[in-house]
């Protein structure tokens, strides 16, 4: 009696999935299986972001760019009578149920097959990602920074999401950032912003300009094909959610979940 959700892209993009997943699995009395897809975008195991909740029956890592590991895959699938995606690798298009279609369906269906990037149902009763909880290092890693710098001052949270988000790069480009940021100085000089990007060049540019008005986490690697640099993505996912407010790129899942977390404004730049 399973759901089974296969979280697909990066870091906020599973994250949302999940909180999906986790949500509908409680709210119709059902456990969860995830696929956990390994791949260059986002290659960490799950183990070494956050811990797994009690809920998860059990996590089936596969990779999309083997072929061994997609046949796998199908032939795990084969028997199950309900799945839905969102980029036709099944018939079913998750984006055409209501939360309602969906619960009942999954009440009614021993097991139930979701492969999505996108948020496709919310808990009635609890906050966005109360399920999740970082891995102790991560975590301790984002509340050294918290207690440092944050304690009694004004922060805000910069995400600026460039590499391949062409989107985010068009609608929120640096330029916008840096005027978005000097209104914000304006107001308060006293203000701090922490800063998280996917750009080493784009956090030096904000860094030689803004100077003692920014804080950063040193990052081991930008690098999505190492483990680290995924590490230090939710460690910057963490610090943002402890901000007052962010100042977010267009089409960017990582601002939208920070915020969402953390339960504060966010400013999409454009």
């Amino acid at each position: 009696m399973s759901i089974i959700i296969d979280p697909k892209n990066a870091l906020c993009n599973r994250l949302r999935a999940l909180d999906s997943g986790f949500s509908l699995a409680e709210d119709c009395g059902r456990d969860l299986v995830i696929y956990w897809n390994s791949y260059n975008g986002m290659n960490c195991p799950i183990e070494r972001l956050f811990q797994i909740p009690a809920q998860v029956r059990d996590v089936w890592v596969w990779s999309s760019i083997s072929r061994i590991s997609r046949l796998e895959k199908l032939v795990r699938l084969a028997a199950i009578r309900r799945k839905f995606s969102d980029d036709g690798e099944t018939k079913n298009k998750i984006s055409s149920y209501s939360e309602e279609e969906l619960l009942k369906i999954a009440k009614i269906n021993s097991r139930i097959f979701i492969s999505t990037f996108a948020r496709f149902y919310s808990s009635k009763t609890r906050a966005p990602y109360w399920w999740l909880e970082p891995r102790e290092p991560l975590m301790a890693a984002a509340q050294k920074v918290v207690n440092k710098f944050f304690s009694g001052k004004r922060i805000l949270g910069v995400h600026v999401r460039m590499w391949d988000n062409i989107k985010a790069r068009q609608t929120s480009s640096l330029p916008k950032f840096i005027a978005a940021m000097e209104k914000e100085l304006a107001t308060d000089r006293n203000t701090m912003f922490f800063v998280a990007t996917d750009d080493q060049s784009v956090e030096q540019e904000l860094t030689d300009r803004f100077s003692s008005n920014i804080l950063v986490y040193s990052k081991r690697s930008r690098d999505r094909s190492v483990p680290e640099a995924c590490e230090d993505a939710m460690v910057d996912l963490i610090c943002l959610k402890n901000t007052s407010k962010i100042l977010g790129s267009y089409w960017s899942s990582f601002s939208f979940t920070a915020a969402e977390w953390g339960n504060i404004p966010l400013e999409v730049i454009s």
